[in-house]
């Protein structure tokens, strides 16, 4: 009977060698699979949080771009590269106008806004960027103008760099671009 009972428990269930290295071999894997998926889940949140930083810097530039561009009294000059606006807000007076010139610095990636002899940058990590010049007639029909005075629409076109802190991956150049104003043009007193 003795001799039964220590055969028995000799005989107990356990892993064999083969078996455990087996579940840590399939255990490391899923290790791995979790691992990548919550990496490329991190890189992606980094690039969506990098984009919405750049649409919000956009719109922040098309706005301030809008209120001077529809407070415009006149152009001062006009270029693919330069703009120089006078302009009137409503709160100065008759006869305060202010000098704007918003300039495209291919070289540096730049968007610049200076006024009086203050520059800021607006927007950095640019490919390229142009102003282009239009006469809107009857039925939104447009056509290049030519002198400061045919000018009644404006459109910016600034393309950004594109690159991804998550992975350097590369995305289209061609989102949040473009955008098209019309000038209010405020009669001089």
């Amino acid at each position: 009977m003795r001799a039964r009972a220590e055969a028995q428990r000799n005989r107990r269930g356990g892993f064999t060698l083969a078996e455990v290295l087996l579940a840590t071999t399939l255990g490391a894997f899923a290790m791995v699979g979790v691992l990548t998926a919550f990496i490329s889940l991190q890189r992606s949140f980094v690039a969506a949080q990098e984009d919405m930083v750049e649409v919000n810097r956009f719109i922040f530039v098309q706005e301030q771009l809008g209120l001077d561009l529809r407070n415009t009294v006149a152009l001062v000059s006009m270029g693919p590269e330069a703009l120089t606006l006078r302009v009137r807000y409503y709160e100065d007076g008759p006869k305060d106008e202010r000098v704007v010139t918003y300039r495209v610095d291919a070289a540096a990636g730049e968007f610049r806004r200076e006024e009086g002899g203050e520059e800021r940058v607006l927007m950095n990590q640019l490919v390229d960027g142009a102003f282009h010049y239009f006469r809107r007639g009857v039925g939104g029909v447009e056509q290049v103008a030519a002198t400061t005075a045919e000018v009644n629409a404006v459109r910016v076109s600034l393309v950004p760099n594109h690159h991804s802190a998550g992975g350097g991956i590369e995305r289209s150049a061609a989102v949040f671009t473009s955008s098209l104003f019309q000038l209010r043009r405020i009669a001089l007193p």
